[in-house]
């Protein structure tokens, strides 16, 4: 659903404290109010991060 080949990349480095999130929510999401996707593909993001971070 996400891209998260990117913020795999971005993470995997100890040097970078985090990766922002607005490349994921398009505007047309917002526009037509698609919340329950936007909060889907926050809580993939989330679980990436942990398999990253812990």
């Amino acid at each position: 659903m996400i891209d998260d080949l990117k913020m795999r990349d971005y993470l995997s480095y100890d040097r970078i404290a985090c990766c922002g999130g607005s490349w994921m929510v398009k505007g047309d999401l917002i526009k037509s109010s698609a919340f329950d996707k936007i909060e889907d593909m926050t809580k993939e993001a989330v679980k990436v991060v942990k398999e990253i971070r812990g």
